[in-house]
């Protein structure tokens, strides 16, 4: 999920706001005047820990959950090594993100999940 531009940008230098975004889109907040953290995975546990999840997790109701199902029951056709291919083709627009996020920035805190 992105958030709307327009949210963001209303919200940069409100003092006491803290925004929450899982993906690591830098455009949606290259244009935000305040401090912040980017937590930083290894791809590879990415990549796995994204295979398993969308393989078991998530039966909810939720619009995401309910588009994940054909993706599911697709990786339930097929072995792990092809699922984890799968995964990665399936990930990619994230993948993107990650090299193009500005790791440079002095307002962000670059920090590591593992």
């Amino acid at each position: 999920m992105s958030y709307p531009r327009e949210m963001l940008l209303a919200c940069g230098g409100k003092s006491g706001f803290f925004l929450l975004c899982w993906n690591s889109d830098y455009y949606y907040i290259r244009e935000l005047d305040c401090r912040g953290f980017h937590i930083i995975r290894n791809p590879r546990d990415m990549l796995v820990s994204g295979y398993f999840s969308h393989l078991n997790s998530h039966p909810g109701q939720t619009r995401w959950a309910v588009s994940l199902r054909p993706y599911r029951k697709y990786l339930r056709t097929i072995d792990k090594h092809a699922g984890l291919f799968e995964e990665m083709n399936h990930s990619a627009p994230y993948f993107q993100h990650l090299l193009r996020w500005q790791y440079d920035n002095p307002l962000i805190l670059e920090t590591r999940f593992e």
